[in-house]
């Protein structure tokens, strides 16, 4: 299936209150049985933002009850079924099968990438303040109970989070000129801590079980852009690719666990150019080109398993410079992507697209 060939039929959305908005419209995608059910994705106007769920068998798509301010940084909650996501300072939580929107937390630091992280069982949720990291429980109800707070180094603010197990969390921390950085490992069930300098990790991506290590973005002080590498638990750095590619920078931007496979966005000296996506496999395998025909994609994600993806084409808006676009889902590393809604001038146009359970 190429781009434009999308699914014969199309679900029309139930706004509730919102029949003032334009309507949401979502094509029902017949995907394979193991492919995820939902995806939650904000959905924009020129003067209104808010996270919007699809279930993507059906088309059946709905607006999460607005909140004041611009929303960002969805996620899908492990258990409970629902969506997480911040606006301005607070994170919320909407609880869809039972149309409840409760709220979870204020103050968070506006300099993370994403300011909150859910343990794998789902039981934590870790909160980045501005000088400080907060374990929340989740209890049955869904309601999030406020717990124990661990105050960040001097100087320090948190660029992002990543629990490595039920237990253990590591918080990638920067200074304001991004020219420091710091590992924060937080067990929350001993409630210790540990800080070790990481200047070379530019993001975080998985835990490495097999050696206890972390599956880190780190910056190649030889080249442009950054790689992925297992960074194991004494420090050293050790790329997950070997092969010599002679071509543009590389930006890591997703890891999928199940290949050891990351995907680069290939950078040039021109922001306007074309985006290019590689998928590189460990070793000395040969890179591969991957969704080709979208020369503007941007927020790609994975689905928790790594077996799907979803991406914004911008390409419909690019022109006038509006973020967002339409959103596609596709398995991972081919090209036969399905579009699941259509941005358009009149109406919506989306961006952060996470696929669900």
């Amino acid at each position: 299936m190429t781009p434009q060939q999308d699914t014969e039929a199309a679900g029309a959305a139930s706004n509730g209150a919102d029949d003032a908005l334009p309507a949401l419209v979502a094509r029902p995608l017949a995907l394979s049985p193991e492919a995820p059910e939902y995806l939650a994705v904000i959905a924009q106007t020129p003067d209104v933002s808010r996270v919007a769920i699809v279930e993507l068998g059906s088309g059946r798509a709905s607006l999460v009850p607005g909140v004041d301010g611009e929303v960002v940084d969805i996620g899908w909650v492990a258990r409970g079924f629902g969506v997480l996501f911040r606006s301005d300072r607070s994170l919320w939580l909407y609880q869809f099968r039972q149309d409840r929107l409760l709220p979870v937390a204020d103050g968070l630091a506006m300099g993370a990438l994403r300011a909150y992280a859910l343990s794998p069982d789902g039981h934590r949720l870790a909160i980045a303040l501005d000088d400080a990291i907060e374990i929340a429980a989740i209890v049955e109800d869904g309601r999030f109970v406020r717990g124990h707070s661990y105050p960040l180094p001097y100087g320090l603010a948190v660029k992002q989070l990543l629990w490595l197990d039920d237990d253990r969390l590591t918080c990638l921390l920067r200074d304001a000129d991004g020219t420091r950085r710091q590992l924060l490992s937080i067990d929350a069930r001993e409630r210790t801590t540990a800080v070790v300098e990481a200047d070379p990790v530019n993001a975080l991506l998985a835990p490495y079980p097999a050696s206890g290590g972390i599956v880190v973005a780190w910056l190649d002080p030889n080249g442009i852009g950054d790689e992925a590498a297992i960074r194991m638990p004494d420090g050293e750095l050790r790329p997950l690719r070997t092969a010599d590619e002679a071509d543009a920078g590389e930006f890591t931007i997703a890891y999928r666990a199940a290949t050891q496979e990351s995907v680069a966005r290939l950078g040039t000296e021109d922001p306007g150019d074309a985006t290019r996506l590689v998928v590189l496999p460990p070793g000395s395998a040969p890179a591969r080109t991957w969704l080709e025909a979208f020369p503007r994609l941007q927020d790609l994600s994975l689905s928790p398993d790594g077996g799907w993806a979803t991406f914004v084409d911008n390409s419909p808006l690019y022109e006038i410079g509006d973020p967002g676009g339409d959103v596609y889902v596709t398995a991972f590393g081919t090209d036969d992507a399905h579009r699941v809604l259509e941005a358009s001038l009149e109406g919506w146009s989306f961006r952060e697209p996470v696929l669900g359970p």
